[in-house]
């Protein structure tokens, strides 16, 4: 049963099932999403990374700026998305 419920079932639906079967399973369960956490801040730094390459070689931006002219593009995209998020359509259509 668990095999069926895909990639984000199985850390997010039936994993915290097993923890809660455990001895100490709200330990392991918050060293579960930690890890989780962690994996997905590398992972946005990761995807980020071509962009701030772009705006250094092709702009001939310092490091520094060209990750905070990134982030400010980033926030200000993600802002509207949140803001315009009724019925949790926007995020549908931007997954």
């Amino acid at each position: 049963a668990v095999g069926s419920f895909g990639t984000f079932g199985m850390g997010f639906v039936a994993l915290p099932s097993v923890f809660e079967m455990m001895p100490a399973g709200r330990l392991f369960g918050s060293v579960w999403f930690l890890v989780l956490f962690i994996a997905a801040i590398t992972s946005s730094v990761t995807m980020l990374q071509p962009g701030i390459s772009l705006l250094e070689e092709g702009f001939h931006m310092k490091r520094r700026n060209s990750v905070i002219v990134l982030f400010a593009f980033t926030f200000i995209l993600s802002m509207g998305i949140l803001y315009l998020n009724f019925d949790f359509t926007a995020l549908d259509y931007t997954d």
